[in-house]
């Protein structure tokens, strides 16, 4: 057992200590700083107004007015400056257009909006600028619709006032049902669900690949054969996919650790103090989000130290970690079809599968909470295979780290395993 802590401590200071885990460490916080605040601050600091040019040729005086207010009601986060310019009868509208045109092709933040005779009826608006990618636009659209709605029908005899009440927006709300009742849902579960399953995926891969690495390393460098006189190949089995993984949970501590303080405060600070609706990290999903991490990354990890006690070279590991890398990624290609329908009989059994359930259960967990017996059984289908995947690894890497030269094939590998 002490030799076994030995292992341990050595390789979780070694790469504790490291520049890769400090860097990696820090920057995921600010990666998830930057994919977090990047969408708030483009629209609350965004330089400029955004100025729309309205080319008004209607011929109803109150539809720029109807556009302002519903533009004011429908956008304000947005910063637009409407302008009017009325085209009279029989102007010419495409010289007009031309000019403003040549204009805007100079400056990005400029955009014309044409609102031709016959607006109120069939024919359509026309919005023109040299950026359309600007997510705000549709809102625009909208906006300049509910004024439409509202102008044809003042023209029809109703009431302004009740025209105004008419053409107001409804929100619909979006409610989570579970057993402990109704909860209020806005898609944030999905995006949480999804940053889970990501981080999920990327951890047990990049530390996995870090096991098989370290494998192959001591066995190149040929530091095992001193290492085996005094160590069980077992014990230093064990000793590094633990170390390794305490590696792991140290980095998740500090990103959770990150998240929470950036979900209870951080992004109101960095909002400029705006009101923002962020995803609540509930305990049980945290509970879960670790516990498939932890088996995910001993599945993974056994899987790649088996294929690192193989190999001699680097072009060996890559031909010999694809197939355990597609395990991994296979679920991601499987996402969108999980979360059309998650209680499905292909999401679910997709999601019980040991190979998939770390991604594909979590992202269930986060969207509907599936039935408790489905999470244990996941969980319990991964550790009878994390046990299977360590007795055969143990029995391949007693062999494999003290053998050099070509590659075992499958026979060999065999042997390996029936060897007592």
């Amino acid at each position: 057992m002490n030799k076994i802590l030995i292992i341990i401590q050595r390789e979780y200071t070694q790469r504790v200590r490291g520049k890769a885990f400090l860097l990696s460490t820090l920057l995921m916080p600010l990666v998830m700083l930057v994919f977090t605040l990047a969408p708030i601050l483009l629209v609350t600091k965004s330089g400029g107004e955004r100025r729309v040019v309205v080319l008004d040729e209607s011929g109803d005086p109150k539809l720029f007015d109807a556009l302002k207010e519903a533009t004011s009601d429908r956008l304000a986060d947005t910063k637009y400056q409407l302008t009017r310019e009325v085209i009279p009868p029989g102007a010419d509208l495409a010289a007009v257009r031309k000019e403003w045109e040549r204009r805007a092709i100079k400056d990005s933040d400029l955009a014309y909006l044409t609102l031709p005779p016959g607006v109120l009826d069939r024919t359509e608006p026309e919005y023109s600028a040299a950026n359309i990618s600007d997510f705000s636009i549709d809102a625009l659209g909208r906006a300049l619709s509910s004024a439409i709605v509202h102008r044809r029908l003042v023209r029809a005899g109703v009431e302004a006032d009740k025209a105004d009440q008419y053409t107001k927006s409804v929100e619909m709300k979006k409610n989570k049902v579970t057993e402990q009742g109704e909860s209020r849902e806005g898609g944030q579960t999905f995006m949480l669900g999804f940053v889970l399953l990501f981080f999920i995926y990327m951890t047990t891969l990049l530390y996995g690949i870090s096991v098989m690495r370290g494998v192959m390393e001591e066995k190149q460098s040929r530091i095992v054969e001193i290492i085996v006189s005094s160590v069980r190949p077992f014990q230093m089995l064990l000793g590094k996919l633990i170390g390794i993984g305490l590696v792991g949970l140290t980095q998740y501590a500090v990103w959770v650790t990150f998240a929470v303080l950036l979900t209870f405060g951080g992004v109101h600070v960095f909002a400029g103090g705006r009101s923002i609706n962020m995803p609540a990290l509930p305990p049980g999903l945290l509970i879960c989000f670790v516990t498939y991490f932890v088996l995910g990354y001993f599945l993974f990890a056994t899987l790649y130290s088996i294929v690192g006690s193989m190999i001699a070279s680097e072009e060996d590991a890559q031909q010999l970690m694809f197939p355990v890398t597609m395990l991994n990624v296979i679920p991601m290609v499987l996402f969108w079809t999980v979360v059309r329908n998650p209680n499905g009989g292909f999401a679910i059994g997709m999601s019980l599968f040991p190979f998939f359930a770390p991604t594909l259960m979590m992202m269930r967990i986060a969207i509907i909470s599936p039935p408790v017996w489905q999470i244990l059984l996941s969980m319990l289908l991964m550790v009878l295979s994390i046990l299977g995947a360590v007795w055969i690894a143990a029995r391949i890497y007693r062999v494999g780290i003290l053998m050099y030269g070509k590659r075992p094939s499958l026979a060999e590998l065999g042997r390996w395993i029936r060897y007592q």
